[in-house]
């Protein structure tokens, strides 16, 4: 019976845990970091993302030249990017639009671990994120 019981408990805990870096995850600015390992340049306009709650599922923010909007799906710790848009203004300097796109398309899971966000395919980190 004991044993039941700190099963029980233990589930709980995980549900909590997990509901709340669900809450975490939406209707918040996520900067961009770091892209593969690199520390990303924070001049210029900074790229971010919003994942908005709700039934739509859109996503909207910022590749660090262009506007940016689609839909994401999630399911525990899955997490995908589709139909992303962008407008086509031309952007001069350094900017990671390019490599901001390709990990978005790459995306399948997350992470949210010390208020970063931890967006990673199914072998390796593509980028980390961090709220204001």
């Amino acid at each position: 019976m004991r044993f039941i019981f700190f099963n029980i408990l233990f589930l709980l805990a995980v549900a909590c845990s997990t509901t709340k870096n669900n809450a975490l995850l939406f209707d918040v600015r996520w900067y961009v970091e770091q892209i593969d390992g690199v520390a990303v340049d924070p001049t210029g306009e900074s790229a971010y993302i919003v994942l908005k709650s709700g039934d739509e599922h859109t996503v909207s923010g910022n590749t660090s030249c262009n506007p940016l909007s689609g839909k994401f799906t999630f399911v525990k710790d899955r997490l995908t990017f589709s139909g992303m848009a962008v407008t086509r203004r031309a952007c001069f300097g350094e900017n990671i639009e390019q490599a901001f796109l390709d990990v978005l398309a790459r995306t399948t899971r997350y992470r949210i671990t010390d208020s970063k966000l931890i967006l990673a395919d199914d072998a390796n980190d593509l980028a980390i994120l961090l709220h204001n």
